[in-house]
Formats: C-alpha cells, structure tokens, sequence
C-alpha cells in the first residue's frame, strides 16, 4: 500500500515538475522574444571611389570592397553608416549589393541620401531588411564642404507574435563634420544647423542618434556643447561613453578609444593612400545619443559599455593598428582590413529594443482622427487617420509637376502598392483592399521625398 501511494506521489510530482518547467520555458521564450540587439557601425571609408593622382594606393576601390567585406563581416552590423563615399546613386546601390549583401544573403537594403550641394562625397545609411523598415529621409543640413547631414527614420520590424498598434521608430543621423584644427567655428556652424532644424521640426527628440566622424577634437568646443547643451534641453545629445575631455590635446586619457589614425608615419608613405600619419593620436569618431535612448525612457536604449572601436586594443598611441605588441583585438585579417581600408577606425555600439516596454514615439505616434501634416520646403500635403476605403491627400502647392512615383508598404516594409508617371494625380487612392493595421505611403520626386504612415479600419 505505502509502495502505490509512493508511486502515486512520485508521478504527481513529476507532473508538477514538468508544468512548472514547461511555464518557464515559455515565460523565458516569450521574453527572450520580445528584446532585441542592436549593433549600429559607422566608418569613414576615405575616398572610397573616388580617384586622387597622388594616393595611388587608394584608387583600387575592388581591394577596398573586400577590406569593407571583411570588416562588415566581423563586426555583423544591423544599421551601417559609411562617409567618404562615391555620391553617385549608383555606387550607394552597388555596395549594398557587391559589399554588404556578400556578407549575407541579400540582407541589407539603403536609406535614400540628398547631396544638394553637389559636394565630392556623400554619406549613406544601410539597414538589416529583417530588423528594420525605412521611412523617410530628410536634409537636415547642407554647405557643400562635405556631406549633406541627412535625417533618416526606420522602423524596428516585430517577429513576435504580440499585435500592437505601437511602433519603434529610430532615427539615425550620419556625419561628417569639417576637419581641422582651425575649423572649429565652422563646425560649430554646422551642429548648429543639424540642432535648428531639430528643435524647429521636432522639438523633443525619441530615439535618434548622430554617428560619425565628427572632426571634434575637445568636448569644450562649440561644435560639440551645441549637442551637449543645447538651448531647448528636449533636443539634447549625449556622448554614448560618457566621457569628455581633450581628445586630441590628451590622446592617452583616451587609448581605448583613439579612432585617428590606423598607420605610423613609415606605414602611411608605404600605403600611398594619402592616410594620416603618426599612429592613433585623435578620438575623432563618436556617437550621441538622446536622453530617451540614454535614460532608458522609452524601449530602446544604450547598452552601457557597448561603444567599441575595431582594431583598438589601447595600445596603439603613435603606432599602427598592426604593429608590436601583437594586436589581438580582432582577428588578424579584420586588423589587416582596418590598416588598409582608411586611416579611420571603424566604431560601433549597441541598442536594446525591449517590446514589453512602450516606445517612447512622441510625435512619432499615430493617433485616430488626427492629420499627419508633412512639409518638405516647397510644399505641404495631409491625410487623417483613420482611412477605410480612400487615401486622401490635401496639397497645399497642386500635385507634383515632375517625374514622381508613390509607394505603399507594410509594417516589415514588403512593397503593396506602386505607380509611377508624371504629373499623377494621388489626392485619391483606392486602399479598400488591404487588411486593417498600419501602414507607409512615399511619395517620391527628383526634389521631394515625402513619407507618412495611416491606420487602415
């Protein structure tokens, strides 16, 4: 009897066993499946296709295409910033699919990109097609001494299987600021500029980071404290490490971080790519961050420790990243990479999306029975929200009087709705078709590149 009873206990507490670990399993599965990853790269590639007679060693853009590879490879960014950059179009869409798609299969797509000043150079933006979706672009600022400073939004793309209305939006905005010692004022001019056009067109800031080579060599100059202080607070950047100072007055306060430059002065003349000298001297590439994504107000934040340099073991103050002592921060055909590719070293960080917290859109919500109102300098159009059967839009400039063509896409940016033509005529458009949910609709000119996203009842 007390055997049966025995047995009897022994499977009822199996049972319990099992459910308690299968409830586990599952909690620990549905959590794991609502926070993400988010690696962000940016790099100065140093004239990167575009041909200087006295830098022969950088002119072989196909060597350049595998140094990137190699690099992109390794670092397995979800969101890539590259300035220095061909402006042509054609080269932006050759190195997302010759460069970036060879690291994986077909993976990345690009951001649109404006050079209004028609400058020699150009920064671009690429994303991960199964993490994020691209909304808009829009020139922040534009001098025409190097590259236009553009505004992109995307969209994180949710793989679980929670539906909600709510949507994670990020905004990235590559630099490249003016370089040298004496021009601290016109960099000053630029931020200022980028900061303007944020305060007049967002005035609180969610989730938005500018990435890049921003030339800045103290914390105390203008150019960066027009981020770090800025006259509307809810506009304000922070540096993603923390840490401020004489960046290039006290390089060894910053071994870990030192971005400029990856060749000694033998190692510069031997290249013949017209990189800087002198070994690691400078941090010059940075990344800022808003206090949403560095207070952690929202679902997406800053992952404390995360901002690296690759190829940086602190140890390369006035040397090259491949020289003694024996460089094991990376593998040794990424350090080869980074020693051949550009004078910079590449930099990234990291986000946490977390979908069980609510993102912190701002502005960038979409509530029922509001007009979504875009501007984009010549003219204004909106829609209301909700839309059931017909899209439609109000023009305050007429419809568009050149070459245009308007698109419509889903939540994971798979393409629904396109026409092209000249002069269309899109102030109706026949929705009735699609399910409920949430939706982008482009508009897109050889000036005007108009995005805006409505609620389909």
């Amino acid at each position: 009897m007390n055997e049966y009873f025995t047995e009897r206990h022994g499977m009822k507490l199996s049972v319990i066993c099992f459910l308690v670990f299968l409830f586990l399993t599952m909690f620990h599965n549905r959590a794991a499946a609502q926070t993400d990853t988010i690696r962000i790269m940016s790099y100065n590639c140093m004239n990167y296709d575009l041909f200087q007679t006295d830098c022969p060693g950088n002119n072989d853009f196909k060597k350049k295409d595998a140094w990137l590879r190699t690099i992109v490879n390794y670092n397995k960014p979800d969101i890539v910033s590259l300035v220095e950059m061909n402006p042509s179009r054609t080269f932006m869409l050759y190195i997302r699919d010759s460069v970036l798609n060879k690291t994986c299969a077909n993976c990345y797509d690009t951001c649109f990109y404006s050079n209004l000043y028609s400058a020699s150079k150009a920064a671009m933006l690429f994303y991960r097609k199964e993490k994020f979706g691209f909304i808009s672009t829009a020139t922040v600022y534009r001098d025409g001494t190097s590259e236009d400073v553009n505004w992109h939004k995307l969209f994180y793309i949710r793989h679980d299987s929670i539906q909600s209305p709510d949507t994670t939006f990020l905004n990235i905005l590559p630099v490249h600021l003016v370089s040298g010692s004496s021009a601290d004022a016109q960099r000053a001019s630029q931020t200022a500029g980028i900061m303007n056009y944020l305060n007049t067109h967002v005035g609180r800031l969610s989730n938005y980071i500018i990435i890049g080579d921003c030339n800045i060599r103290s914390s105390i100059e203008q150019g960066i404290q027009n981020l770090l202080n800025p006259a509307n607070p809810r506009t304000r950047f922070y540096e993603s490490t923390g840490l401020l100072g004489d960046y290039t007055g006290d390089p060894s306060s910053f071994t870990g971080y030192l971005t400029v430059s990856t060749t000694s002065s033998a190692a510069a003349l031997s290249l013949q790519n017209c990189s800087t000298d002198k070994g690691s001297k400078g941090w010059y590439d940075h990344a800022y961050c808003s206090e949403y994504i560095m207070k952690e107000t929202g679902n997406v934040k800053y992952i404390n420790g995360s901002f690296t340099v690759t190829g940086q073991d602190g140890n390369r103050q006035g040397i090259s990243v491949n020289d003694p002592p024996l460089n094991t921060s990376a593998p040794a055909d990424v350090i080869d990479a980074v020693f051949r590719m550009s004078n910079h070293y590449p930099i990234s960080l990291k986000l946490l999306v977390d979908l069980s917290r609510k993102p912190a859109n701002l502005s960038d919500s979409i509530a029922s029975g509001l007009t979504e109102i875009e501007r984009d300098n010549s003219f204004e159009l909106s829609l209301t929200n909700p839309v059931k059967e017909i899209l439609h839009f109000t023009f305050s400039q007429g419809s568009f009087y050149s070459e245009s063509e308007i698109r419509i896409t889903d939540m994971s940016g798979r393409l629904l709705f396109t026409k092209t033509g000249r002069e269309l005529d899109l102030e109706d458009i026949d929705v009735s078709y699609l399910q409920q949910g949430i939706y982008f609709v482009s508009f897109i000119t050889s000036a005007h590149i108009i995005n805006m996203k409505f609620i389909k009842e």
